[in-house]
């Protein structure tokens, strides 16, 4: 197996083996059908450039989704349906893990590690 050493631990590096995978899950998700228009769900998942009133509820999911509290969503209902906050979330979601697994897979490569044949 060929990878790299990091603190005593084989990482394997090869190639994303699930990035079709990945990539047809974000796409089907962001354009796909759905009660929210793509241009939305696409920049729910980039966390940023959807309308002020989600801009604060979409950023709280991509920095700490952990602190995202039932007022939150209390209060998006107000103006959205169930299906449209739902979509939005999800995507909001996606597209925060993404970003952190691309930046970990990012940071890997370029870690000064010892290399293993």
């Amino acid at each position: 197996m060929t990878g790299r050493q990091f603190g005593g631990i084989l990482i394997a590096m090869s190639d994303d083996r699930f990035r079709d995978r990945r990539r047809a899950l974000l796409g089907g998700v962001r354009d796909g059908a759905g009660e929210t228009e793509s241009a939305l769900r696409h920049a729910a998942m980039q966390g940023d450039g959807t309308p002020e009133q989600l801009q604060r509820f979409v950023r709280k999911i991509h920095d700490h989704a952990y602190k995202v509290t039932d007022d939150d969503i209390t209060e998006l209902k107000a103006d959205l349906s169930e299906d449209a906050l739902f979509e939005i979330i999800v995507c909001a979601a996606l597209g925060a893990a993404d970003h952190r697994f691309t930046r970990g897979m990012q940071a890997l490569a370029e870690a000064d590690v010892e290399d293993v044949a």
